[in-house]
């Protein structure tokens, strides 16, 4: 982060559902890492949706394999 924002990150499944809220804060500016376990999912494609406010936003594609 450039600087001080907050932030939100979750986790969806194909169908719209959040499984998991990894970030839903105020997080100071620079790097962060956050750990998703994804253990008690089934296997399928997932979306990691992260709003930075007016940092911007991103949507990636998260694959689990068995």
């Amino acid at each position: 982060l450039a600087s001080r924002s907050h932030v939100l990150l979750a986790i969806s499944d194909a169908l719209g559902r959040r499984v998991a809220l990894l970030a839903d804060g105020e997080l100071e500016q620079g790097d962060h890492v956050f750990t998703f376990d994804a253990h008690a999912l089934p296997p399928g494609i997932y979306l990691a949706q992260l709003d930075a406010g007016t940092a911007g936003s991103f949507t990636q594609r998260v694959l689990i394999l068995r």
